[in-house]
């Protein structure tokens, strides 16, 4: 990993609104991932699909999963989608049950993918980092909250912490080795959250946020994270080395920026708007 921090937005290649139909290589791609991993025998043996009946195929499976995760279609949309593709003719429920079995399929087809790339690189650790809030019955907020990391590369949790209310989440909540690479959404991007890591010589992925992430420029001068962004059009991307100042010193960043498509912005500032 080249620099401490990566801050990017997603981007995806295609209108989530919509589902490829099999003329814009939707074969070419399965054609392809059929080169790497046999998807028929790995759904098989992960009990992902294990009685065909409307679903003929490991691939169509797949289409559904991608259908319902990636373009984020309700269960009544990627059914009719199916129905329209001839890939099955499946209710709500029926889709329900097929998808909530795949999670081991899914993790095998990624592992599969991955373990070419990662055989180029040296061995690292990835821990992923979140938190969940616990309410009493009756509360009106927060009461407790659950602190949880979990080891990428070994699939389990390596730590695990109950607080209550106050207990802010921080990529530095638990013991940090040199090297690791630590990951959180923006609810961890802020300057004591990041700062132990960074100082113990670890690396964090983050999405940021402009309020609590003071950066500075190449000549240590503040920078206006917004100034310029409007120029930027769907689908451009920034890049630009930064630091970030933290209570235990400043570190050398790497900030990344990707303009949202119109459609996504404005679901976006929806949210915003609504919390």
């Amino acid at each position: 990993m080249p620099d401490n921090i990566h801050a990017a937005v997603h981007q995806p290649d295609s209108d989530p609104g919509a589902l490829p139909p099999p003329d814009q290589g939707w074969a070419e791609q399965v054609a392809w991932l059929a080169q790497q991993v046999d998807l028929a025998a790995t759904a098989q043996t992960t009990r992902a699909l294990l009685r065909k009946r409307e679903i003929k195929q490991a691939s169509d499976l797949l289409r559904m999963v991608l259908a319902y995760a990636v373009c984020d279609w309700s269960l009544r949309q990627v059914g009719i989608g199916c129905t329209v593709l001839g890939l099955g003719n499946l209710s709500d429920v029926a889709l329900y049950k097929r998808l909530r079995q795949c999670e081991q399929w899914l993790g095998t087809l990624l592992g599969a993918l991955w373990l070419p790339v990662m055989q180029d690189f040296p061995p690292v650790t990835v821990r992923l980092l979140d938190a969940t809030s616990i309410s009493r019955p009756g509360s009106t907020g927060t009461d407790w909250r659950v602190h949880l990391s979990w080891d990428l590369g070994c699939q389990r949790i390596t730590g695990i912490e109950l607080t209550d209310a106050h207990g802010a989440e921080s990529l530095a909540r638990f013991p940090v080795q040199p090297g690791e690479i630590r990951v959180g959404d923006r609810g961890y991007a802020y300057a004591n959250s990041l700062g132990p890591v960074l100082a113990a010589q670890g690396a964090v992925v983050v999405r940021i946020n402009g309020q609590n992430f003071p950066v500075l420029d190449a000549d240590h001068q503040a920078l206006d994270l917004f100034q310029g962004l409007q120029a930027l059009t769907p689908g451009q991307q920034q890049e630009q080395a930064v630091w970030l100042l933290t209570p235990p010193g400043c570190f050398p960043l790497r900030l990344l920026i990707t303009a949202l498509p119109p459609e996504r912005a404005a679901v976006a500032r929806q949210r915003l708007r609504k919390a």
